[in-house]
């Protein structure tokens, strides 16, 4: 059990975020995503902009809260693709979202992704805990980290707490979607 835990999508996330952050100079400016810039033939900036980071506080706050959403993910049961297909779909619809939208702001970092996971914990998480009270408390998560955000001297940010409800609500829909259309496993021996 400890090595599927061990060997989680999160860790990888992690791992990557913080190689960039320390081995990328100007990280945020070179692989952070713009829609403005994506349309002038930079197209790498669409996967490469939930692993940089603006500054060593967003990246170990965004690795903390990877930690805690990768072990949630998987005591409710999401599994290595899910996880990986939310955290990954959410940041490219949180991307083309973006470019269509907002095209001069970029966006940087795993947060959207993290949410997004966050997302699909609240849908999938309604097996064991009601969605009544699920739901809330992780979409409460955002909240929480705008309040802090504020309470240690940064200005309240709407574009940040837009683009972090973007990613949950694309995370829950994401899930529903392949929760819904994914082909069901018969058993060998199964009775019809």
């Amino acid at each position: 059990m400890l090595k599927r835990i061990i060997l989680w999508p999160g860790i990888y996330i992690a791992v990557i975020c913080t190689a960039v952050f320390f081995l990328v100079l100007n990280s945020a400016s070179l692989l952070g995503f713009s829609g403005e810039l994506f349309r002038q033939g930079e197209i790498w900036r669409l996967l490469t902009f939930p692993f940089t980071h603006l500054d060593l506080s967003h990246l170990t706050e965004n690795m903390i809260t990877l930690g805690i959403v990768s072990f949630l993910s998987y005591e409710v049961g999401l599994n290595r693709n899910q996880f990986l297909f939310v955290f990954f779909g959410a940041n490219l619809v949180l991307a083309l979202t973006n470019l269509f939208f907002l095209p001069l702001i970029i966006i940087a970092g795993a947060s959207a992704g993290i949410f997004a996971v966050l997302g699909s914990i609240s849908t999938k998480g309604s097996e064991f805990i009601p969605q009544l009270v699920l739901f809330p408390l992780m979409f409460s998560s955002i909240f929480i980290k705008s309040f802090f955000s504020v309470f240690s001297g940064a200005a309240l940010n709407w574009t940040m707490l837009l683009m972090h409800t973007l990613g949950f609500a694309y995370g829950v829909g994401i899930y529903f979607v392949v929760s819904k259309y994914r082909p069901k496993r018969r058993r060998i021996l199964q009775l019809e």
